[in-house]
């Protein structure tokens, strides 16, 4: 019922500049997420996110049965909060500031595929408030 999971990705986000006009900046991802599956389609899960800021997230997650044998199609309602801004993506134009603590909310889709033990996950979440963030990971799942 319990699993654990890394991924790495591309996060594209938006900010304020040093004018205060929302931009966009993009930049690699890296991530982890631990799960526990309720019952059969149904999980909660918990996880972080580090790009220029560092996400912390919760997911529901439902699996869709297709073939669930070679494939599982999954779809996600969640809420992330912005923890604090480890590091700066150099050359972007703007502030590159997102408000410690700002909550952000939406939907995810991911494709889990059963390999030797593990699952090979893809993914994209997109969440959105006062400022928006989409991010779209692959990596693997590990059920313990």
């Amino acid at each position: 019922s319990l699993y654990l999971g890394a991924n790495v990705g591309m996060s594209r986000f938006e900010t304020l500049s040093s004018s205060s006009e929302k931009t966009h900046a993009s930049t690699v991802n890296i991530g982890a997420v631990m799960g526990y599956r309720i019952f059969a389609p149904i999980s909660v899960e918990i996880g972080a996110d580090i790009f220029t800021h560092f996400l912390l997230h919760s997911e529901l997650r439902s699996q869709i049965p297709l073939g669930q044998k070679y494939m599982t199609l999954s779809l996600s309602a969640g809420a992330a909060r912005f923890l604090t801004q480890p590091t700066q993506n150099l050359g972007y134009a703007g502030t590159n500031t997102i408000a410690q603590g700002t909550m952000v909310y939406g939907p995810g889709l991911g494709i889990e595929i059963p390999l030797l033990g593990l699952n090979i996950r893809a993914e994209a979440r997109y969440y959105t408030g006062s400022t928006s963030v989409f991010l779209g990971t692959y990596g693997i799942v590990y059920s313990l």
